[in-house]
Parts: structure tokens; C-alpha cells; sequence
């Protein structure tokens, strides 16, 4: 099961440091009323960097990228703050339901960051095990860049990672702020978790793979197969974007519904999930 245990998961054993020191950080940045400013995002990506398993070969800081680059080739990653900073003043992601900007620009900033440190531990993993997903993807990037930012969302590696980003900063913004106020990100990851699951018109039960694998065929590109374990647990398929059956779809559809109305209080989607 190294496909399973090792393709896309982010095995660090280093996670919950991860959140309970970012949530001190920010808990006192926040009491204190400090800007978002560079030297703000200079010390998440520190903190973040302290708590990763991966050994980057350099990282570095351009004014002239995008705000946040992993490169597999060469096994670096570049952060453009000056860029993640400006991006700050148009976020619109969670306008709508959030009415605290500051906790947004938190959000983004978190999610951002681990979105892309995701991706290093994703290539350094992959490539090491020559993994079928890792070149599955590798060879779409390389021969149809198009395909893959027209289906960003839906290719496993950038949603596991949007996944990750999402749910960590999350993480850490509940132990700063009050559920009510955090409630528009938990929503909104929940419902991410079903991305690319659907019920077909002939009722046939479609996953994420099943999704990104037709992205694949359709531009010639090798699928993904893989054989699910059954002792996987229904929160981690859901997760990684692996099979469900018809019945675990309803069901899961149902609980958001009962998250939506607040009939389930609970916070730990993972636990509920695992319970249906």
C-alpha cells in the first residue's frame, strides 16, 4: 500500500507542533494588534520551515515569482512576500462570510504557505519511491501545462495540497478565535472534500481519481490505478480523493447537512466522518 501510505499523504510527524506553535504566534500577534507585514510572513514561513521533515537544498526570497514556488528539479522553494503582502489587500476567497479581515489575511497567509511546502514533501516522496502518481502528474505538467492549470483543482496532488493548506490553517485559527467566527472555513473545507465526487446520470458512484483519470485519458496521459485497501478509513479516501461507495457519499452528503444547520456541533469532521 505505498501508493496509499506515501503518493500524496504528508506523513510529518511534526504537524501538531506545527499548529500549537503558529497558534502562539499568532494568538500574541493578534492580542497586540501587529500588521500583517513582511516580517509577519517572514516568520510563519520560519515556523513553518522549523517544523518540516524535508531538507530543502536552498530557499530563497524574489520580488520577480509568484508568491510561493516549489521547484522539484533542483529541490528549492522561493517566497515572493512582497507579492503574498499585496495579495492581502484583494482577497476575496471567504469575503462573504467572514467579516473579521484580519483572521482572512491569517488564512491566507497559513494556507498559502503550507500549499506549497505540501507539494515539496509530495515530490520528495514521490520521486524517491518513482511513484505512479508522482510521474502521472510529472508528465502532464511537462507535456500539457494548459490541461493542468484549466484542472488545477482536480489534479490529486494540488487538491490533497489545497486540502492540507486549508484544514492546517484552520487548525491553527481555532485555538486563536471563537467557532462562530471560524465556522465559513471549516464549511468550505468539509465541502471540498467531496470535490470531484459525484453520482453519475446512470448512478454510478464517481471519485476524485475517477475525475482526475479522465482529465489524464482525455489528453492521452497515463492513468492512475490503485487497488484501496479496506482497513483505510473512510476520512483518508475522502482525503486523498480515493473511492467511496454510493452509500458513504449519501451519507457524508447528509452530515454536512447537519453541520450546515448545526443539528452536529462538533468540530472533528475526521471523527464523525469515520463514524457514518
Amino acid at each position: 500500500m505505498d501508493y496509499i501510505n506515501y503518493a500524496l499523504n504528508d506523513k510529518s510527524k511534526n504537524d501538531r507542533l506545527l499548529i500549537k506553535e503558529l497558534s502562539i504566534y499568532i494568538r500574541n500577534h493578534y492580542s497586540k494588534g501587529l500588521p500583517i507585514n513582511k516580517k509577519f510572513v517572514s516568520d510563519v514561513i520560519d515556523i513553518i520551515l522549523r517544523n518540516s521533515e524535508i531538507d530543502f537544498n536552498y530557499i530563497y526570497y524574489s520580488d520577480y515569482s509568484e508568491i510561493a514556488v516549489w521547484y522539484s528539479y533542483d529541490e528549492t522553494i522561493e517566497f515572493n512576500i512582497t507579492e503574498m503582502v499585496n495579495a492581502l489587500r484583494k482577497v476575496g476567497y471567504y469575503n462573504s462570510r467572514v467579516a473579521n479581515k484580519k483572521l482572512l489575511s491569517y488564512f491566507y497567509v497559513l494556507s498559502t504557505i503550507i500549499h506549497e511546502l505540501t507539494h515539496g514533501r509530495q515530490d520528495y516522496v514521490m520521486k524517491n519511491d518513482n511513484n505512479i502518481i508522482y510521474r502521472s502528474c510529472d508528465a502532464l505538467v511537462n507535456e500539457n501545462y494548459e490541461t493542468y492549470s484549466e484542472h488545477h483543482d482536480d489534479i490529486l496532488i494540488e487538491r490533497y495540497a489545497n486540502l492540507r493548506g486549508d484544514s492546517i490553517a484552520y487548525e491553527v485559527l481555532s485555538y486563536v478565535f471563537s467557532d462562530k467566527e471560524t465556522r465559513a472555513f471549516i464549511t468550505a473545507i468539509n465541502s471540498y472534500l467531496l470535490d470531484g465526487y459525484k453520482i453519475d446520470d446512470d448512478g454510478n458512484m464517481i471519485s476524485a481519481l475517477d475525475t482526475y483519470n479522465k482529465i489524464m485519458e482525455d489528453c492521452g496521459m497515463p492513468i492512475v490505478d490503485i487497488d484501496v485497501d479496506e482497513d483505510i478509513d473512510l476520512y483518508s479516501r475522502l482525503y486523498l480523493g480515493l473511492p467511496i461507495t454510493k452509500d458513504e457519499y449519501k451519507k457524508i452528503r447528509k452530515l454536512y447537512s447537519d453541520i450546515y444547520y448545526e443539528r452536529v456541533k462538533k468540530r472533528d469532521i475526521r471523527k464523525l466522518i469515520n463514524k457514518l
